[in-house]
Formats: C-alpha cells, sequence, structure tokens
C-alpha cells in the first residue's frame, strides 16, 4: 500500500528544500487506529528531472494493531517511474496540445541541450503516451467526468477535442485514444484549472477524494497524508 506525501510538487522543490525526511502517516488506512505506526525500513529510488538526479529515500512503516504495510512517496514520485511526475506531465500534456514528436519531447526535457542521445529516450515518452491513455480509456476519463458532475462544474462536458498529433498513430485505435485523451484534459480545465492541467489533476485525484489514486500508474491502491503527519528525519 503507498501513501503519498504531498508537500513538493517537484524534485527540485525537494532539493530547494534540503531534502527533508518523508513524514510519518497519522491514521491507518488499514484499521483507522491513530499514532500506530513502527518504522518498517526503508529503499532508495533514483529519481531524475532535467539536470537533477536523486537518490530519494522512501521509508516503510507497519501498523502495530493490524500489521499493514505502507510505503510513504514524496509527491513528485510516480509509481513505476524514474522520473519525476512534472517530467511525465509536461510531456504528455505537450503531446496532447501540441505538434510535435516523441524525440523532440525527449530533446526538451533532457538534461541540457546538445545532449546526444537526449534524455528520457523517445521510446520512453512513447510509453509514457500510450500508457497515459490507454488509462483515460478504460478509467480515468470516467472519474473525471464523474467528478466534474459531483463539483457542479460541468460547462466543458460533451466537447470533443482532437489532439493535433492524432494523425500520426498508427492505428484508428491509437488515434481515437490520443483525442480521447485531449477531451478529457479540456473537461478536466473546468475541474482544476487552465494551468498545468496534469500536475493539478494529479494532485485533485491523490488529495481531493475519498479513495485517492495516482493517474500515472492505474487504479492502484494509494492515499494521501494528512496535514498533521509527523515528519520523519
Amino acid at each position: 500500500m503507498r501513501i503519498h506525501d504531498y508537500r513538493f510538487g517537484s524534485l527540485r522543490e525537494y532539493v530547494a528544500s534540503d531534502e527533508p525526511g518523508a513524514a510519518r502517516p497519522a491514521q491507518c488506512p488499514g484499521c483507522s487506529a491513530e499514532n500506530c505506526f513502527w518504522k518498517n525500513g526503508s529503499y532508495d529510488r533514483e529519481i531524475r528531472e532535467r539536470e537533477l538526479i536523486r537518490l530519494v529515500k522512501v521509508p516503510r512503516f507497519k501498523c502495530r494493531f493490524c500489521r499493514a504495510v505502507v510505503s510513504v512517496l514524496l509527491g513528485f514520485l510516480a509509481p513505476y517511474r524514474r522520473y519525476t511526475s512534472a517530467i511525465i506531465s509536461e510531456c504528455l500534456q505537450t503531446y496532447l496540445n501540441t505538434r510535435t514528436t516523441y524525440r523532440d519531447l525527449a530533446a526538451d526535457v533532457s538534461m541540457e541541450e546538445g545532449e546526444d542521445p537526449p534524455r528520457p529516450s523517445h521510446a520512453r515518452v512513447f510509453d509514457w503516451a500510450d500508457s497515459f491513455t490507454l488509462h483515460v480509456k478504460n478509467f480515468l476519463g470516467v472519474r473525471v467526468n464523474r467528478a466534474c458532475v459531483r463539483a457542479g462544474k460541468e460547462t466543458l462536458l460533451g466537447a470533443s477535442r482532437e489532439c493535433p498529433n492524432a494523425f500520426k498513430a498508427l492505428s484508428t485505435e491509437k488515434a481515437e485514444r490520443l483525442n480521447q485523451t485531449s477531451t478529457v484534459l479540456q473537461e478536466a480545465i473546468a475541474l482544476v484549472g487552465p494551468s498545468q492541467v496534469l500536475d493539478n489533476l494529479r494532485a485533485y485525484f491523490l488529495t481531493n477524494i475519498h479513495t485517492p489514486f495516482d493517474i500515472f500508474c492505474g487504479n492502484r491502491s494509494t492515499l494521501s497524508l494528512s496535514q498533521n503527519s509527523e515528519l520523519v528525519f
């Protein structure tokens, strides 16, 4: 089980804050007991964001009552991804809104100008786009629609939008997924505003709903920390 500590939106913000420790969960998501977590080890993840490369420690905690084990991820860590959520968001949003290529996107978010080959690779950017559009088709699109209805922000629902790169897709199914994802991002503007839509949408689904989840890793169990959680250094 994962819990997100959403104090930092990017690796750069984290480094600028002298890399503080993650937070101890205040309440167990399994049994709802409070102040019940013991430290249960940790593991390191190598994280990349433009020129920054850091080993970030991910602490694990175990509930002394129900024995549930949770990992606490800092907000910019996308599960199973080496690059931060800020880089993934930038690539996806640019590809869905601007005519470009995976190679150009990879070069734009690499460590420095003229790097050869760019980091991340264009194949990795392709994988981000492919997996995210599948997630939108199978799960996220419905969740965004429902969230807009519940929040009374339905002004942009039903207005379709085409992805400017859909014409390059090698299958009709992929083109339809790209167009659907562009439409969902347009709908999400009513929910989270027009600036940094994917970043804000991710924060919304991690912090503002009863069952939080990460939009970049599918429908997996994930929670967010309360503001009074204890810091662990």
